[in-house]
């Protein structure tokens, strides 16, 4: 776990950079194998401390030039997103690899049937909306690894490899925000559902009913 000191004057808190040679050149525990577009995950270990590497040089060689622009997409989503805390900060960057603060916590999905599902429901929904202020739609809540709730109640946000931010797409953006917003609406809703459907509104009860039939995504995994 990598501690978020408390700045003073209330600013954003601080993570000290790794050294990029250092974590590249340690053992990690293989996370996520990666695939032919995804970056292989690892967490690796700096003495106490624990940090999450990304990896996409892992893709095919001749994917190179794909593999650079993922990593740098996604570094620009991250950078989008480092003022709330919800989210894991970037510690480095490098050619296509990306260094991200270890989150301690379990999967939301753990939470069923325990006293701090509704809360943790309804801290998603906020910070949801304020990924969605930032520009960014995370698009793969659904996957229940994703969405992380430390010991303490603390909700977080994790891997934004398949997510996008419309101001990077020019006039395209203008059409892609609200697909991007109803996506990632109804993974809050079935998450909402799912831990603690007494928080659900009328409203939402027949939003959720309504994009269930259409089924236009898969279910929480």
């Amino acid at each position: 776990m990598i501690a978020r000191p408390v700045a003073p004057g209330g600013t954003h808190p601080q993570l000290m950079k790794v050294d990029l040679k250092e974590v590249l050149g340690q053992p990690g525990r293989l996370l996520s194998p990666g695939r032919w577009n995804k970056p292989q995950v690892q967490q690796v270990s700096l003495g106490e401390r624990q940090v999450i590497l990304k990896d996409w040089r892992t893709m095919a060689p001749w994917l190179r030039p794909l593999a650079r622009h993922l990593a740098r997409r996604e570094a620009r989503i991250y950078g989008l997103l480092q003022h709330l805390e919800s989210v894991p900060r970037v510690l480095q960057t490098g050619d296509r690899v990306l260094v991200l603060e270890q989150v301690p916590g379990r999967r939301i999905s753990r939470l069923r049937g325990h006293r701090a599902a509704a809360a943790a429901a309804q801290a998603l929904e906020v910070i949801v909306a304020r990924i969605h202020a930032a520009g960014v739609y995370h698009f793969d809540m659904r996957k229940r690894d994703n969405i992380l709730v430390t010991d303490e109640g603390e909700v977080y946000l994790i891997d934004f490899t398949t997510s996008v931010a419309p101001r990077h797409y020019g006039p395209l953006g203008w059409l892609l925000r609200p697909v991007a917003a109803l996506v990632d609406r109804y993974a809050v809703l079935k998450w909402k559902n799912a831990l603690a459907p007494e928080v659900l509104s009328a409203g939402e009860r027949r939003l959720l009913h309504i994009l269930d039939r259409l089924r236009p995504w898969r279910k929480n995994r």
